[in-house]
């Protein structure tokens, strides 16, 4: 239940990517504040956005030793 911050404010990214490298269920949280207060929960196929900043991003995974990835285009 520990908390990552995985990302910091990007300005300028026309595209960004987050995902686990195993795409097995690997599920993680993910959560734009850092409150942690409402986040969102994938099965580890990640999250994609086209034509938006990467923000401050924080992680969580339940699974241990989980390698989450980010991948942006500026």
């Amino acid at each position: 239940d520990t908390w990552y911050q995985i990302a910091s404010e990007t300005k300028g990214v026309r595209k960004w990517m987050i995902k686990t490298r195993e795409s097995t269920a690997n599920n993680f949280d993910l959560d734009f504040t850092s409150a942690h207060t409402t986040y969102m929960t994938n099965s580890g196929i990640g999250y994609s956005m086209d034509n938006c900043d990467l923000p401050d991003t924080w992680a969580r995974s339940a699974t241990a030793g989980t390698i989450i990835e980010i991948i942006y285009w500026s």
